[in-house]
């Protein structure tokens, strides 16, 4: 179903960018196989040799936008970083574009950023997408300390708990919950897995939690309900105290992670 666009996607940002792209790849739930066109959106990393000019950025954002290029899903979610950032990747990750392009919405662009929490998603992209373009993955992408995982995940769902029924972002409340499975069981095993893989886990080796359950069957079934925002907060707070640990220490390499130096 997205092959077609991806290769569409691919040709136009060659075709916009030339030899200043690296690597080009999918992450997200198309490379973690779990995607559902009515409830994902399309993840693409652009790995790039040199800055990205704002008017360049805005242009390729035109280009990309549904309303120009049809897309088999809510919508594209676009990183473009520095191959040099990528290949040695260290919290906060400085990005030349970060740009949200939904069917029927004007595009939300941030440039020349930095953001901590690219980094579950860099090494999401790591172990499960493959190269539209350039080298794979694991030769373009360094390692990634498990150490900053854990600390990125525990501040993805101190967002999803402060923006729970986010009208964009979350508007059910599934992912914060599918989102703190996976927390967990990255914490209890180290592997990082799709948001349903890690909800399948946790309805295995977790406390019996019925939000869990029905935010698992909504997922896989590709159906739209909003969560109940009491369960979906009381399974969060029990997410955080259990990830608690794995951001214990107080010094400089925990505030880094954090995005707070």
């Amino acid at each position: 179903m997205c092959r077609p666009y991806l290769s569409e996607l691919t040709r136009r940002l060659l075709n916009e960018l030339g030899p200043a792209v690296a690597g080009i790849y999918p992450f997200g739930s198309v490379a973690g196989g779990d995607f559902q066109p009515v409830l994902s959106d399309i993840d693409v990393l652009v790995l790039v040799h040199g800055r990205l000019l704002p008017d360049r950025a805005r242009l390729i954002c035109q280009h990309l936008h549904p309303d120009r290029l049809p897309c088999p899903a809510r919508g594209l979610e676009l990183v473009v970083m520095r191959a040099g950032i990528a290949a040695h990747p260290r919290p906060p990750l400085s990005f030349e574009l970060g740009a949200d392009l939904l069917s029927r919405n004007p595009p939300r662009l941030h440039l020349h950023g930095r953001e901590s929490e690219l980094i579950v998603d860099l090494a999401g992209c790591r172990e499960h997408a493959w190269a539209l373009h350039g080298p794979p993955p694991r030769a373009a992408i360094g390692q990634i300390s498990p150490k900053w995982i854990s600390l990125q995940f525990r501040g993805m769902i101190d967002w999803h708990r402060r923006s729970i029924h986010h009208p964009l972002d979350d508007p059910t409340g599934m992912n914060a919950v599918l989102n703190a499975c996976r927390a967990a069981m990255f914490r209890a095993t180290g592997r990082l897995v799709s948001k349903l893989a890690g909800a399948a886990w946790y309805l295995d080796h977790g406390p019996a939690r019925s939000i869990v359950a029905r935010a698992y069957e909504l997922r896989q079934r590709g159906r739209i309900e909003q969560l109940d925002r009491d369960a979906v907060c009381g399974f969060l707070d029990e997410a955080v105290k259990e990830l608690g640990a794995a951001d214990a220490e107080s010094g400089p390499v925990a505030r880094l992670a954090a995005g707070r130096v």
